[in-house]
């Protein structure tokens, strides 16, 4: 396109830097109980799921082989990965994303690691309603995931409204990667010129 590499570099920082300074006006937790509250009537006319105030996935990022440390960003996939965690509302809205972590963490320590963990745990949303995983996360009492073999037709219902609820944050991870190219494994098949 005839533009220098050294602008392109500085030009995305300046953009990223914009963006990182405005993305907490946008991608937020609610914490008020009104916003709480809609949420969680949100997600319950979905699949009759309650108390639901959002449903938390891990996602990975391909990128091209690092430099250093080659070995932590390959993904259980066998390519280089950021393994990043994203939380959504019942509009599919984005309200928590962490991107801290190489392809080889597992879902469940990226999310021990956030900060949403931390405000479940003991903080403003302590005991103020549940994500919802899939198996690959641990159950906690503000962290609900499928049971694994169920025995009774209670269990197998809890399964269809836990998977019917949470299939939003899969079709969030859709959105994001077929409206952002870049961060799906196409990008990084084309040669480097």
């Amino acid at each position: 396109m005839g533009v220098q590499k050294a602008t392109v570099c500085r030009v995305l920082d300046a953009v990223l830097d914009c963006l990182v300074n405005v993305a907490s006006e946008w991608i937020a937790l609610p914490t008020s109980r009104d916003q709480l509250a809609e949420i969680k009537v949100g997600f319950y006319q979905k699949r009759q799921f309650p108390g639901v105030i959002g449903c938390v996935d891990g996602t990975h990022v391909a990128i091209r082989t690092p430099p250093r440390n080659e070995d932590v960003f390959v993904c259980r996939k066998g390519f280089h990965s950021i393994n990043v965690m994203l939380i959504n509302d019942h509009k599919n809205r984005i309200t928590a994303v962490s991107a801290r972590f190489p392809g080889s963490a597992h879902d469940m320590a990226v999310f021990d690691c956030s900060n949403i963990q931390q405000r479940m745990e003991n903080g403003d949303l302590q005991n103020k309603g549940l994500l919802l995983a899939d198996s690959g996360y641990a159950l906690r009492p503000y962290l609900m995931t499928p049971v694994l073999r169920p025995h009774n037709d209670q269990e197998v219902r809890y399964n269809a409204a836990h998977k019917g609820t949470r299939v939003s944050i899969e079709q969030v991870n859709g959105i994001l990667k077929s409206r952002f190219r870049c961060l799906d494994m196409y990008p990084l098949r084309r040669p480097l010129h």
